[in-house]
């Protein structure tokens, strides 16, 4: 988000060698997550288009393609801007790695396609699908939470990615990350439990603008999350809500909402839906 990358490493052995590889294979990771080893010691498959191409330029300013430039631009990193800090066992060698200003645009505007798709097929608005990819990875297909979320709307396959299969695809179990870090099966599940969370969980809720806010702060904080802002009782709580106008909704679940995280992540989404909406994409 902040438009920089850093790439380190923990090895005490032969450091500067292993970090140059990590730079390489770093600046090369490929645009589609299928072709990349994510949770391993394996080399990553370096085919097809990186994904970092034209987000990172090199010391002479230019786009970083192919295998020859990124070992050239990792020897100039190592050579003037590696860094070290002392950690339990030793050191920890990394370089941080600039990204042109734009880069937020460039990732936005690979995944377009892909969010006209979803919203059209779930009955939603693109900005809102924008907005939560923006909140949830930045537009990094590469992310992984510590709470196990994985990919662009960062769903958790046993939570959302069980509920999209069983309810809207009608298959067994859950997704795989495998599958949840391809961007077309991440953006339709996240779209796809927004689908549910409309149509199901808060189909009771009355007001389309506090429905609207109801789903964004569930998708975050789950559905029990936003009942129990307004009550313990579930039925009372929708009861409640429905007595609120959206004003007092909104207010509601970004000042007492249970959890903190949810409080700011329907704030954060609605600015950035805002944004989106007034043709920023």
């Amino acid at each position: 988000e902040a438009g920089k990358i850093y790439v380190s490493t923990i090895s005490q052995y032969q450091p500067t060698e292993k970090l140059q590889k990590a730079i390489v294979q770093t600046l090369l990771m490929p645009a589609d997550p299928a072709h990349a080893e994510l949770f391993s010691d394996k080399e990553a498959v370096l085919r097809g288009k990186p994904f970092l191409l034209g987000q990172v330029l090199d010391h002479d300013g230019k786009p970083i393609e192919w295998e020859w430039r990124a070992n050239r631009y990792a020897d100039y990193l190592l050579d003037n801007k590696l860094q070290k800090k002392a950690i339990k066992h030793g050191s920890a060698y990394y370089v941080e790695i600039n990204m042109v200003k734009d880069h937020l645009e460039q990732r936005e505007y690979q995944y377009a396609g892909l969010i006209r798709d979803a919203a059209k097929r779930y009955g939603l608005s693109e900005d809102l699908i924008f907005a939560v990819i923006k909140t949830e990875s930045s537009f990094n297909p590469y992310a992984v939470s510590h709470a196990g979320a994985y990919g662009l709307m960062q769903v958790i396959p046993k939570t959302a990615g069980a509920d999209v299969f069983n309810l809207v695809k009608n298959k067994p179990g859950i997704p795989t990350k495998e599958y949840l870090f391809d961007p077309a099966n991440n953006i339709d599940t996240g779209a796809a439990y927004f689908y549910i969370l409309k149509n199901r969980y808060l189909r009771d809720v009355k007001h389309p603008t506090s429905k609207h806010f109801s789903m964004i702060s569930a998708y975050n904080g789950g559905t029990g999350g936003v009942l129990s802002t307004f009550d313990s009782d579930r039925k009372r709580a929708m009861n409640e809500l429905n007595s609120l106008n959206p004003t007092q909704v909104y207010d509601a679940l970004t000042t007492q909402h249970p959890k903190g995280e949810a409080r700011r992540y329907l704030q954060k989404v609605l600015y950035f839906q805002k944004d989106f909406s007034e043709g920023n994409i």
